[in-house]
């Protein structure tokens, strides 16, 4: 028995061997013939845009509009692997690529029918087919064998499956099993229940006539065609089948998601991978799209707006509306306007102010004139054309005052302050070739995307991170813009002030204060809101993409209740930022602008918040970069009653201080807070008029005594007074207050705040004197 069974184990071991010898060359023949040549992995598949939970947010179709997801074998449901094995190539994983039975059968019916009835195609045929397309005739079905072969010498079962899960037709343009289950079952191909398992399995065998949202129907006799079979070979129990017929056929109509989709194109744009996963809240940017859709509506029908959405702790962009109003015509919808180059307004001057503290120009209470600058060559307004007079820094900038603003620009040095934004990678676009102030009021280029950016240095301790936009991001360095300290103090300074709404303003809530700034380009084209807190970044930019103006049109009263809105969507902590230690409370004192103890005078004492107790002085808005001398040495006779000149001291003579304003805040300043000046000793001024050769009082050009100033449309202006015959140095005093300059001439601010009588005293140092009276009107 033994002996017999030898020849036929050998005949099969030969017959084995000599099969095998032949599909090898029949697989190199087919490579002589026509080399392999699989689809290229990024161009052969559509890209799509997966939010942070993986939900797609937006899909693109590949280079010949098929809508193709990328997937891996092991990210399908097993229970749809076993349905398409078990109906379309039971022993998949056992044959060389070509199943001789089922070709045999196929030939049979050929020859019965006259015609081909069914191709005894394998997975690994079907996936020759698709990749190289044949003729339904011999010659095709023999290339299409030979191509399977070559298919199964060079690559292994699993990734043939692989290509076969891609690659299969699912009707329409729409190929592969993950693109499918997407737009037909809105699920992944992992989450695929068995009856949906086993309709996409036979549905590429007839994608037109098995598509589930037109033919429901027959898609679910096909379906149950193949229930039956896996129940038949014993792949599903029995009970596992009937529970799977029982469900209907429920499909959605195919439909292209159009979560962020500017989002989306930006980033399907910047990436080659065909599945790239962002940090974007789907649920959050549905929300926040309806939002600024209506905010943008209030505006008309051709405004727009923007937001970002940023998580501060890594930078992280979890909403981005580039257009609210995507698609629409009217506002120019298919424009992202988060990275347009814009004038950003007032919203650099929180920057400015940080930057200022680190270069001990100034303290949150810092004192600023809000006055009309008619003496130098840049003169702007404030956008509400009126002026605050004394302010702090801090009061300033919660006001979004200009005046103080372009002092500070031109004390820190608008090169520096440009140079600074460029280092973190935010750089301003300049008009001209080098800065100059107006770029703190919006004279220079940004963008949404770097204002937001830029912000993110207040809440995380000074420090600009690029933002994040994807999770293949590589996480980059952050730089330093601020000190921490610097960092704190704005924030405090920008969260004291209400929140604006859509019916005015609230309260911020004490747990979790925001720190907001507004700002407006010039003419009403662009309108800003950015604010902070401890956990997020909302950026809202609203306007015209064709940057045509829009009547009253302003940051805080239209983007400002938008950036409100944002906030009330967001789960934050209610964690505050803490106070760095280097940042210490101080007594300082006004004018002189430094702490009490070391101020000659304190007129005005304020709190101000200060890094390591630095107090400087008063910035001297008639020489950028210097600090004010605030106050003025005086001799006095030993009652304190009378003024002395040098040549005219007394043996009881002493020395007196006054504290001086800035010229600018002359007449603006409560007379309360003013010394008054002693006057002038007798003894002092009669016989230096006698031995002078000019004996008449002294002569003072531009302005006439009693002469009433008439502000034409409340416009200020400048007069300018000249001394011509003075003797030395000239005191000017006005309204009792001694002005910081003591040359011979003046220029006098006048605007509506000094509206009143005044008067204005002349004293040369030979004692001369003249008083003139005058009004404003």
């Amino acid at each position: 028995m033994s002996s017999g069974k030898r020849p036929r184990v050998r005949r099969s071991l030969g017959s084995l061997i000599v099969l095998t010898t032949g599909l090898v060359l029949l697989a190199l023949l087919a490579d002589q013939l026509f080399p392999l040549a699989l689809p290229e992995q990024r161009s052969s598949y559509s890209r799509v845009v997966l939010d942070r939970n993986n939900l797609p947010l937006r899909a693109f179709p590949d280079e010949a509009g098929i809508w193709r997801h990328e997937v891996e074998l092991a990210q399908v449901s097993p229970r749809y692997v076993e349905a398409l094995l078990t109906y379309e190539d039971q022993y998949f994983y056992q044959h060389p690529g070509v199943n001789p039975f089922s070709l045999i059968r196929a030939a049979q019916q050929w020859l019965e029918a006259g015609e081909i009835v069914s191709g005894g195609s394998t997975i690994t045929m079907q996936v020759a087919r698709l990749l190289h397309p044949h003729p339904r005739s011999l010659l095709g079905k023999t290339q299409q064998i030979l191509r399977a072969l070559q298919l199964e010498w060079h690559l292994s079962k699993d990734e043939i499956l692989t290509l076969y899960l891609n690659h299969a037709p699912f009707g329409g343009n729409f190929e592969g099993v993950e693109a499918a289950s997407q737009q037909y079952l809105r699920k992944s191909s992992a989450e695929l229940r068995d009856a949906e398992a086993a309709l996409l399995a036979v549905l590429p065998q007839s994608p037109s006539r098995f598509r589930p949202d037109r033919h429901p129907e027959v898609a679910q006799a096909a379906r149950d065609k193949v229930i039956d079979r896996l129940v038949k070979f014993n792949i599903w129990r029995v009970d596992e089948g009937e529970r799977a017929k029982q469900e209907g056929v429920i499909s959605w109509p195919p439909e292209r998601q159009t979560i962020a989709p500017l989002f989306s194109r930006r980033l399907s744009n910047r990436y080659s991978e065909t599945v790239i996963p962002s940090f974007i809240d789907a649920e959050l940017q549905r929300r926040v799209q309806t939002l600024a859709a209506q905010h943008a509506s209030r505006w008309g029908r051709e405004t727009n707006a923007a937001v970002l959405v940023i998580s501060n702790q890594h930078s992280e962009v979890m909403s981005y509306v580039g257009s609210a109003k995507y698609a629409n015509p009217d506002s120019a919808g298919f424009v992202d306007m988060v990275p347009a180059i814009r004038s950003p307004g007032s919203t650099l001057k929180p920057l400015l102010f940080a930057l200022a503290l680190d270069q001990q120009l100034i303290h949150s209470e810092s004192l600023f004139i809000d006055a009309p600058r008619l003496n130098t060559d840049y003169q702007p307004e404030n956008f509400n054309t009126g002026y605050s007079g004394p302010v702090s820094a801090a009061n300033a900038l919660r006001l979004s005052l200009n005046i103080p603003f372009v002092e500070l620009i031109e004390a820190y040095g608008s090169q520096r302050f440009v140079d600074q934004l460029a280092h973190v990678q935010a750089p301003l676009l300049l008009s001209s070739a080098e800065p100059n102030p107006a770029i703190i009021l919006g004279g220079a280029g940004s963008s949404l995307e770097s204002l937001a950016t830029l912000y993110g240095a207040i809440m995380n301790q000074g420090l600009v991170t690029p933002l994040r936009f994807s999770q293949l991001d590589t996480p980059a360095a952050a730089r330093r813009l601020l000190s921490p300290s610097a960092a704190w103090i704005t924030f405090s300074s920008l969260a004291t002030q209400p929140l604006p709404t859509l019916n005015g303003q609230r309260s911020q809530d004490p747990n979790n204060p925001i720190a907001w700034k507004s700002g407006t380009s010039w003419g009403n084209r662009d309108a800003w809101a950015i604010g902070g807190n401890h956990d997020f970044t909302v950026a809202v930019w609203i306007g015209r993409a064709d940057s045509s103006p829009i009547a009253n049109l302003m940051g805080a009263q239209a983007a400002g209740p938008l950036m409100t809105q944002v906030f009330d969507q967001l789960a934050s902590t209610e964690q505050a930022l803490i106070a760095p230690k280097t940042v210490i409370t101080r007594t300082i004192c006004w004018p002189d602008g430094r702490a009490a103890e070391l101020a000659e005078h304190c007129p005005i004492g304020r709190e101000a918040l200060t890094i390591d107790g630095v107090t400087p002085r008063t910035l001297d808005s008639n020489h950028p970069g210097e600090f004010l001398i605030a106050n003025r040495p005086l001799w006095v006779d030993g009652q304190g009653t009378s003024r002395l000149l040098a040549h005219c001291l007394t043996n009881d003579a002493q020395r007196l201080s006054i504290p001086i304003w800035p010229d600018s805040a002359a007449g603006l300043v409560p007379r309360e807070f003013i010394t008054a000046i002693p006057t002038l000793n007798a003894h002092c001024i009669t016989p230096l008029q006698a031995a002078s050769n000019d004996t008449s009082a002294l002569r003072v050009e531009g302005l006439q005594p009693n002469e009433t100033l008439r502000l034409l449309n409340d416009e200020p202006i400048e007069i300018v007074l000249n001394a011509p015959s003075a003797i030395g140095p000239v005191d000017w005093i006005l309204d009792g207050a001694l002005l910081n300059t003591r040359a011979t001439s003046l220029s006098l601010n006048i605007s509506p705040q000094l509206s009143g009588d005044h008067r204005l005293l002349i004293i040369d140092s030979a004692g001369r004197y003249r008083s003139i009276h005058f009004s404003v009107r």
